[in-house]
């Protein structure tokens, strides 16, 4: 018995030595695929104005369709996949929607269209209507953030709370590291950097977690959309926010990684006077994605948030 336990041990060893540094692509897709599949999510896609556009979706059965809706939007150079583990924490409570904006993941990508904020809110807004959404909550990150902020502004019927991790757009007092770097004129570190070490110490405030294989994997999967990321970048990057904050008239969550090295943790105290009902998270030792870095805390924040504001 003890030699049998060994050789399992042993198989087992292998087997992960295999999927990490062998076939990390294959990896890749299955903690993707187990994700997804933990989350309760289903892939679905649907057209917009020709264009289509993939997301998740955990849509209850009939019988419990009366759970409160999250539509979850992520932000630049991500997808829809930034989203399940945190939904992990949320499930059971909650319908959530998660998609892939127009440029991103699987959706289309045509390099001609306008990837403005208020292009994308336009989409946003097409997508929720399409699908014929009840009130519901949005939250977003970084880009994603931003939509999320100004949508609330110009499209807040029927929308009940905005949250916004580490939000795009707000010039801060204090620059973080992207913006020192491409104020230097470096090479965008979310678009140009190869080097997957350095690449993930800018978005992870810890990352020495995630095999390197499968950080290689990654890198190389948004490799072929080069151009498309500097003409999304140029696109939505001078839009403003501050115009819109003061119009926000719904509870706004802030949620912000104390060690974000895309987008300082400042921009909150310009953020905040302008708003009118608000609650501020950092978590401290973490990065620009805390969704993904902190999951459980961050659906419990979101949690306490919709209890606090009887939402």
């Amino acid at each position: 018995m003890f030699w049998f336990s060994i050789s399992i041990l042993i198989l087992i060893l292998l087997t992960l030595f295999t999927l990490i540094y062998l076939t990390p692509s294959y990896l890749y897709q299955l903690l993707t695929a187990c994700a997804r599949s933990l989350a309760g999510f289903k892939r679905k896609e649907i057209s917009i104005m020709g264009e289509r556009i993939v997301y998740l979706d955990n849509k209850p059965n009939k019988q419990d369709n009366n759970k409160p809706t999250l539509v979850m939007l992520h932000g630049f150079t991500a997808n829809k996949d930034n989203w399940p583990m945190m939904s992990l924490f949320l499930r059971g409570k909650y319908r959530i929607i998660a998609l892939d904006l127009l440029g991103h993941g699987e959706s289309d990508a045509p390099l001609e269209a306008d990837y403005s904020i208020e292009a994308q809110v336009q989409r946003i807004h097409q997508f929720i209507t399409a699908i014929e959404l009840p009130a519901f909550h949005l939250l977003g990150n970084s880009m994603g953030a931003q939509i999320a902020a100004t949508y609330a502004a110009l499209f807040p019927d029927n929308l009940i709370s905005v949250a916004l991790l580490d939000s795009a757009g707000i010039d801060t007092p204090t620059k973080s590291d992207m913006i020192k770097a491409l104020n230097a004129g470096r090479p965008h570190p979310l678009i140009d950097c190869s080097d997957p070490i350095e690449y993930f110490d800018y978005i992870f405030g810890q990352s020495n977690h995630l095999p390197l294989p499968l950080k290689r994997e990654h890198l190389a999967r948004q490799a072929h959309k080069h151009q498309l990321h500097h003409k999304i970048f140029n696109d939505f990057h001078s839009n403003d926010l501050l115009p819109y904050l003061d119009k926000i008239k719904i509870p706004v969550l802030i949620i912000w990684g104390e060690k974000d090295r895309i987008l300082d943790k400042s921009s909150i105290n310009i953020m905040c006077p302008l708003l009118n009902q608000h609650k501020v998270c950092i978590f401290s030792g973490v990065g620009h994605l805390p969704m993904i870095e902190v999951p459980k805390k961050s659906a419990i924040e979101f949690k306490q948030f919709i209890s606090e504001f009887k939402l």
